[in-house]
């Protein structure tokens, strides 16, 4: 519960970002205005984004300058506990923490950290997406698009996974309309946790295909 009230009161829907600083973020690049006009109100909405085209022409790079955009720093929970169970979240190769100024006073159950950037390419299956048991620590491993809530969820090279696109769409249908997720606890019984986040998917294949 805690967690959950955390997440509402630092959600990425509160980002906002101007278009000053956007023409600024991409002013390295070479994009025509009409797309940095698109990319503003995306970005503002804190909910989906799909850049396609042929390898090379700078959506991941799109991606990476969006990311810059948001901003602002969270608190994130070590761990969560769900019906007893232990549900580890912070993860140093997506949260990159800061130094708090107020350390002592700080809950030492929180990590004060940049907003989240999530990055799946090919890799990505469907089990990543679902609490991962860990036997011998006798905890689950948050799945990704929990760890990158309040901040970027980018699902790269979307298509070339191993697992259907239609898939992966079926997986976050829900949670793209609704903005929260339904996980599978090891007992069996169902959770809701907030789906908080930018996703941008981005593919180098035609939409139609």
């Amino acid at each position: 519960d805690d967690y959950c009230a955390a997440i509402v009161q630092q959600s990425i829907k509160d980002v906002v970002v101007s278009r000053d600083a956007i023409n600024r973020a991409f002013s390295r690049m070479v994009l025509q205005q009409r797309i940095i006009d698109q990319l503003g109100p995306a970005i503002n909405s804190g909910k989906s984004l799909f850049l396609f085209g042929p390898p090379g022409n700078g959506k991941t790079t799109i991606a990476e300058v969006a990311s810059t955009l948001l901003g602002g720093h969270i608190y994130i929970p070590h761990a969560v506990l769900i019906d007893g169970q232990v549900v580890r979240l912070f993860d140093e190769v997506h949260h990159r923490p800061i130094d708090d100024p107020n350390t002592e006073a700080m809950d030492g159950r929180w990590v004060l950290s940049r907003r989240p950037v999530v990055v799946a390419g090919g890799e990505l299956t469907l089990d990543t997406l679902e609490l991962g048991y860990q036997e011998e620590a006798r905890v689950d491993e948050a799945p990704l698009q929990m760890k990158a809530n309040c901040g970027m969820f980018l699902i790269d090279d979307f298509g070339r996974q191993k697992v259907q696109p239609a898939d992966l769409l079926n997986r976050w249908i829900v949670p793209l309309e609704k903005r929260v997720d339904y996980l599978t606890m090891a007992n069996g019984s169902k959770i809701k946790v907030p789906f908080d986040e930018l996703i941008i998917f981005s593919t180098n294949q035609k939409p139609a295909e």
